[in-house]
């Protein structure tokens, strides 16, 4: 694991007593950071090559988001406004989905703004 500032690997995990053990939670962890984690296996013969690195922030789904509310309406368009959720989980948003149904308790379909 790196420090979430792309510095260098440290152990954080030695399985040679539980090698049945395949997880680790790592706490204390700085919100927002893009931590680097990769994993080597090993047996008696020797060490496997690494695993390639995954990336995961310190942050959660955004939540507490209000329903949203229309603007201007015409017999073929709505115009809809939202605001940002009340926690972004940590990490900066990166977007929206808007769905729909068709009005009829059908499957809701992400809508493509034009």
């Amino acid at each position: 694991m790196d420090d979430g500032l792309n510095g260098q690997f440290d152990l954080i995990h030695n399985g040679g007593a539980l090698p049945s053990t395949v997880s680790t939670t790592r706490t204390n962890l700085t919100t927002g950071l893009p931590y680097r984690f990769y994993v080597v296996a090993e047996n008696i013969i020797g060490k496997s090559v690494a695993s390639e690195v995954t990336t995961i922030y310190a942050c959660t789904a955004p939540r507490g988001l209000e329903r949203p509310f229309r603007g201007e309406i015409t017999t073929t368009s709505v115009e809809l406004f939202w605001s940002s959720p009340a926690d972004d989980g940590g990490c900066l948003l990166t977007g929206y989905s808007i769905l729909r149904n068709d009005g009829n308790n059908g499957p809701y379909v992400e809508v493509h703004a034009a």
